[in-house]
């Protein structure tokens, strides 16, 4: 576990996501926290922001550590990376929605990677 002092907070977070479903979702983290508003990720996925960094207004910094957190904390409890897929939903083109103002693909996928509870093998 990290020394970090939020790390404390993501572990409940997370830990109340898996209490409801199999997959952590780090959009989810950062709404239960606060960071993002669930208003903002709806205008994002109606193509309204050209990123969604762009409407956080409580620090990209504090973002990042939480992403990072989210990641930490999943892959700790066995949980599976999986790409998540963002395109714009509404009217028009199904185009690809981005999630940083750099766009890189690390960036892209700190925000877009899904974590999922291992399915036991089929008998």
């Amino acid at each position: 576990m990290s020394s970090d002092p939020q790390a404390q907070i993501v572990s409940q977070i997370v830990t109340q996501l898996l209490e409801r479903g199999d997959v952590v979702v780090p959009l989810d983290v950062l709404m239960a926290l606060e960071i993002i508003d669930e208003a903002l990720v709806t205008e994002w996925r109606h193509g309204q922001l050209p990123y969604l960094e762009r409407g956080i207004t409580k620090g990209l910094s504090r973002t990042t550590r939480v992403l990072r957190l989210t990641r930490e904390d999943a892959l700790g409890r066995g949980l599976i990376p999986k790409a998540g897929k963002y395109v714009r939903s509404g009217k028009g083109p199904k185009r690809p929605l981005r999630f940083s103002k750099r766009g890189d693909a690390e960036s892209e996928a700190a925000y877009a990677t899904h974590f999922v509870r291992a399915k036991p093998p089929a008998s």
